[in-house]
C-alpha cells in the first residue's frame, strides 16, 4: 500500500517536498518564517498557508543570496503547536462531516 493512499494532511515547512505534495490530492499545511508566502506558496487550492508576518520577514531572498543575519527567527517559533494543530483539526472535522454526509454505496 502506497503511504500517500494512507495520508489526510501534510504539515510541512517552506520546501520543495511542499510544492511536490501540493500538486497531489493530500491537503498541505505549509508555514513560512524567513521567506515570504506571496512568492513561494504552493500553487493551487490544496495548501493552507502559516505565516506571522513579522515586519523583519521576509530576510531570506535571491537578493541577499539566502543569507540573513537574524539568529533568532521568532517569525517560525510564534507559529504555535497550538495554532498549528487546531488547523489540522478543525480540516480533519470537516472532512469528517463532509465523509458522514455522503450517501453509502448501495
Amino acid at each position: 500500500m502506497c503511504i500517500r493512499a494512507l495520508l489526510h494532511k501534510i504539515v510541512i515547512n517552506s520546501s520543495d517536498p511542499a510544492r511536490f505534495a501540493a500538486l497531489s490530492s493530500i491537503h498541505t499545511v505549509v508555514f513560512f518564517g524567513p521567506e515570504t508566502p506571496t512568492l513561494y506558496q504552493p500553487l493551487g487550492d490544496n495548501c493552507t498557508v502559516m505565516y506571522a508576518h513579522y515586519a523583519c520577514s521576509p530576510c531570506v531572498s535571491a537578493y541577499n543570496q539566502r543569507l540573513s543575519p537574524c539568529q533568532d527567527n521568532v517569525c517560525l517559533q510564534s507559529i504555535s503547536v497550538d495554532e498549528v494543530s487546531c488547523t489540522v483539526r478543525a480540516f480533519l472535522d470537516q472532512r469528517r462531516a463532509h465523509v458522514m454526509e455522503e450517501p453509502w454505496p448501495v
